[in-house]
């Protein structure tokens, strides 16, 4: 016999009014316009810091402000300050930033004038409501450097050749040349140009550790090398003056040549002994009556290839086995949570009356306590649970259990055995009962369930006919 605590038609409803509330969501997003979160832009002084941010919002979204701040990055411990708000399509800069910030787009703002002090993060902070009244927040942050000139550390050009060659990524010996070094916190906004010795000219777009790489190999070029900056790309150096700086160095034809032989020659010579050392450990390997240890390991392996297609026989069917338990969550969203468990304690019935059990057949998240016999929810939304249990009580004994969350009784299961004269006379089957009890019920994050035996003097045999189990239907 079993009695609910939770009737279909209550059930249904509270899954009715959760996911009716649950589907008031804004429609509000960002357009792809403007920096990413978390860039870093740079703009040269007395130039304009343009933050050209938008955000869209649907007929049903409420726009309540839109905030801005900044912080200067470069005073330790310093906070951010509100610099302008924008509500009820009203646009106000603090003091500080009124003659210079504009409002552009949506939820951006440009700066003019900027000089180096107004080098920092600024961030932006969309606030609103959506159609059922829920508070929403959008938030994104640009970091800005404002430069004076050329980036590096005395302002001007310089190329260094590393004494020693270095294997490109084609392999080849090269001789590495540098040009810089920049001071920049990540990549310059542009690129340099090397000039060879012969007049041709590259674009070159490889930067590490604060320089420009050429990688020069055979056929090399003696003679005067040039790094610079195109005239192009002066306005995003900060260079304001009309020059074109740049920075000469002269290759050795004849030295750097030997050099890179030699480079060369070492190179093969470690490849040479590498192979010498191969070449002795598989003549040793013959030495030693290799065809006995190749046929062991032969062996070996065939031993070692059926072991690993048993796991993988054994996996596959572990595997389709939980994929049977879980088809039934196929497709849903967001968290799965369940937990299994078998063969009741002979002792279970404990002061608090909590049945405890001795095998868990699944629990993927912990959830379920195998000691405590109670499993506590991760999440808050609508669970499933399921328990029962067995009595072999002397005649017509009846036991009962609870299906218990928290304090709050929610489903009730009842056993009573037969007669030991309709047991002996099979009218009955056996003098042995299952009691079951299920239910659905809403639970908040941390509250817990476990399965509560009605009468601490009741028996239930410790066998695999108990179980209790339950899964997460639908999280809030």
């Amino acid at each position: 016999e079993v009695k609910m605590g939770l009737m279909c038609g209550d059930v249904l409803a509270i899954l009715v009014f959760i996911f009716y509330f649950s589907i008031g969501s804004h429609g509000a997003h960002w357009e792809d316009t403007g920096p990413a979160n978390g860039d870093l832009m740079y703009v040269c002084a007395g130039g304009t810091i343009d933050i050209p941010w938008n955000i869209n919002l649907t007929d049903v979204d409420h726009l309540e402000a839109i905030k801005w701040y900044y912080k200067d990055t470069s005073k330790s411990g310093a906070s951010e300050e509100g610099v302008a708000v924008s509500t009820s399509g009203m646009f106000f800069p603090v003091p500080g930033f009124a003659d210079s910030l504009q409002l552009t787009g949506s939820a951006g703002i440009t700066l003019t004038g900027a000089d180096q002090t107004r080098s920092g993060k600024y961030s932006v902070e969309v606030i609103g409501r959506d159609s059922s009244g829920n508070a929403f927040t959008f938030e994104k942050a640009v970091n800005v450097q404002v430069l004076d000139g050329l980036q590096t550390t005395d302002g001007n050009l310089h190329i260094n050749q590393n004494p020693t060659a270095v294997m490109d990524k084609d392999g080849q010996m090269s001789v590495q040349l540098q040009c810089g070094p920049f001071t920049y916190l990540d990549r310059p906004p542009f690129d340099v140009e090397w000039t060879f010795p012969s007049g041709k000219v590259v674009n070159q777009t490889e930067f590490n550790n604060g320089y420009f790489d050429l990688m020069v190999s055979f056929p090399l070029e003696g003679g005067k090398y040039t790094c610079s900056i195109p005239d192009a790309y002066a306005d995003k150096a900060c260079i304001h003056d009309g020059t074109s700086p740049e920075a000469n160095h002269t290759i050795d034809g004849l030295d750097t040549r030997l050099m890179l032989i030699e480079a060369q020659q070492l190179v093969l010579k470690n490849d040479n002994e590498q192979l010498k050392t191969e070449n002795n450990a598989l003549r040793e390997m013959l030495q030693h009556n290799n065809t006995q240890t190749l046929v062991d390991r032969i062996q070996a392996l065939e031993a070692n290839e059926a072991t690993l297609r048993e796991e993988l026989k054994n996996s596959t069917q572990i595997n389709q086995q939980l994929m049977d338990k879980v088809q039934g969550l196929e497709g849903m969203d967001g968290h799965r949570v369940s937990f299994e468990t078998r063969n009741l304690v002979s002792d279970s019935m404990g002061s608090d009356g909590a049945m405890r059990f001795t095998t868990v057949i699944t629990n993927p998240e912990g959830a379920f306590n195998l000691t405590s016999g109670r499993f506590t929810a991760p999440y808050s939304g609508i669970y499933f649970f399921v328990g029962s249990a067995e009595s072999c009580a002397a005649d017509k004994s009846s036991a009962g259990f609870w299906l218990t969350v928290g304090e709050l009784y929610i489903a009730k299961a009842e056993s009573k055995t037969p007669s030991a004269a309709d047991a002996a006379s099979g009218t009955q089957g056996n003098n042995c009962d299952t009691a079951n009890v299920h239910s659905v019920i809403h639970m908040y994050a941390n509250q817990t369930a476990y399965l509560k035996a009605a009468d601490t003097s009741a028996i239930f045999d410790a066998s695999s006919e108990a179980a209790f189990s339950g899964f997460l239907v639908y999280e809030d």
